[in-house]
């Protein structure tokens, strides 16, 4: 067989693409629609249904369901309690200095690099695709950053390897930004404008006139990082020389509508079929038109032929709630989660709302890695941005590793402590990481922490305190002591063994417990009788 020997099925005499694939017919108006779906906009299902009851849509109640928006925040919780990072210098190894991690943090809260990735998150689910644009902001009292988020559908870009999926190869990105909020007074609206970006340039090419062909990040029109400042997440891979995008996720704009579509229909069949409609036959309509119905109305009819009834349609309510429930079920169950717990969770117990969580959580590590890929960007890109700004390196070259912190899942308190501490005493965790997962701290302030907390009940007199358990046996130690049965010297090595304080504390405990005289005499009588 030679090389022109292929079989026809892979014949390509033009372009070719998919409808919800990036550049395809449909990507841009699928991405837009549930845009609006996942930000509690519903004109897009206004528009479907005036498409489909042209005469009646109008008289129609809307009874529209935020189904999209639930979803995005029931997956999206990588952010929702901050992620500890750590900063490791790529050359030795070692975490970043105690004095470039509190530049890092300050400069990381100014630019709102959480909310910004939480925000990254949502659109994820709900698009399928999330950009991050970094971009400067300089004014008279401060260098920055700022992390700007437009919808996949407001950019397009060339890359430079038609089989790239990476951003980091775009020779050219669009991006349509709004320039302009209007004042009251001028109307309501906002300006828009398109910035065009390369590896070297940035500046507007569409949009008032104001703007048009000016800089987009610096009036000479320069880009002095050497890249496009973009990261992209993607809940599924491109396909081949799709680009950085990938396809949007059709099924969730069909639920959307679906659902809201479903809740109207049985509202407004309920509303105009769910009530008696009065019906006479054999009478003038000047008659009928005269008749009063009602509890307190008597209604003769002039002769045996005519007739008064109530025509009662009898829909098929539930059949229809049904059907709508079925169809539910199925799109959350198609989402990764179970059904149950998205729609009405009945876990009483920590450990069963654990149990329910289960579902959604394989379906969110199928993203760690993504973010923790877009972790890494971002900061190569604000560190670019920052040192650029300043003329000087003031954040370093790091390597990110980053754990994200699971949401607090109620517990009884008492349980909680006693779990925690039977896993440091095994040795499954420590003190620190606990701290650490808690309040979302990087090992090195969890360590501070604490130490912190170690100093101040030494302080306090920690090293003497027992807890209720310790109290309790320490008291009975003491009754020993009281009644003779045990020395003094011997009730002090039982407490240092067994409760692990100090011989001090011990014989300061049971310095009142010594055995009264009568004590003796009873013991020394009970000793000659027997």
């Amino acid at each position: 067989m030679s090389a022109n020997d292929y079989p026809s099925r892979i014949l390509n005499a033009g372009s070719s693409t998919t409808s919800n694939s990036y550049g395809g017919s449909d990507w841009s108006n699928i991405t837009d629609a549930l845009w609006r779906y996942m930000r509690r906009d519903f004109s897009d299902f206004d528009v479907e249904l005036d498409r489909i009851y042209p005469r009646t849509s109008s008289d129609m109640i809307r009874r529209t369901v935020p189904w999209l928006y639930r979803l995005c925040r029931e997956l999206a919780t990588f952010y929702v309690r901050p992620p500890a990072r750590v900063f490791i210098d790529p050359a030795t190894g070692e975490q970043l200095p105690p004095e470039v991690l509190r530049r890092i943090d300050s400069i990381y809260r100014g630019a709102g690099v959480n909310s910004a990735m939480r925000t990254a998150h949502e659109h994820l689910i709900g698009m399928g695709n999330a950009v991050m644009m970094v971009v400067p902001v300089v004014t008279d009292t401060m260098r920055g950053v700022r992390i700007l988020q437009p919808p996949p559908h407001y950019q397009a870009f060339t890359l430079s390897n038609v089989l790239s999926h990476d951003e980091r190869d775009a020779t050219e990105w669009w991006v349509r930004v709004p320039i302009k909020k209007h004042t009251a007074l001028e109307g309501a609206g906002v300006n828009w404008a398109t910035a065009y970006m390369t590896k070297d340039q940035a500046y507007w090419v569409d949009g008032p006139s104001s703007v048009e062909d000016s800089g987009f990040f610096f009036e000479d029109k320069s880009n002095p990082i050497g890249r496009v400042p973009v990261v992209v997440l993607r809940n599924s891979e491109p396909g081949m020389g799709e680009g950085v995008f990938g396809p949007a996720p059709e099924d969730l704009l069909h639920a959307s509508r679906s659902v809201c579509f479903g809740y109207t229909d049985v509202g407004h069949v309920a509303r105009f079929q769910g009530f008696g409609q009065a019906v006479v036959r054999g009478v003038s309509e000047n008659m009928a038109a005269d008749i009063q119905v009602g509890p307190e109305q008597i209604i003769g009819l002039p002769d045996n032929e005519a007739d008064f009834s109530f025509a009662t349609p009898k829909p098929d309510l539930q059949g229809l709630q049904n059907t709508l429930d079925s169809y539910m079920r199925a799109i959350i169950a198609g989402n990764g989660m179970n059904p149950d717990t998205m729609l009405k969770s009945s876990g009483i117990t920590a450990l069963s709302k654990i149990v329910e969580r289960a579902d959604r959580e394989v379906e969110r590590r199928r993203q760690v890695e993504a973010f923790k890929r877009a972790e890494q960007g971002i900061y190569n890109l604000i560190r670019s941005w920052i040192n650029a700004l300043n003329g000087a390196e003031v954040m370093p070259a790091a390597r990110i590793e980053i754990e994200f912190r699971e949401p607090y899942l109620p517990a009884d308190p008492l349980h909680d402590a006693q779990a925690t501490k039977m896993l440091i005493d095994m040795g499954l965790t420590s003190a620190i990481d606990e701290v650490a997962k808690r309040h979302g701290l990087t090992h090195a302030e969890a360590r501070t922490r604490v130490l912190r907390y170690q100093e101040e009940d030494q302080e306090l007199g920690g090293a003497n305190r027992l807890n209720g358990a310790q109290i309790v046996a320490a008291l009975e130690i003491a009754d020993r002591v009281a009644t003779g049965s045990l020395t003094v010297d011997g009730g002090v090595a039982v407490m240092v063994e067994s409760l692990g304080v100090s011989e001090e504390a011990a014989r300061s405990a049971l310095s009142g417990a010594q055995p009264s005289a009568q004590t003796e005499v009873t013991l020394g009588l009970v000793a000659d009788d027997a």
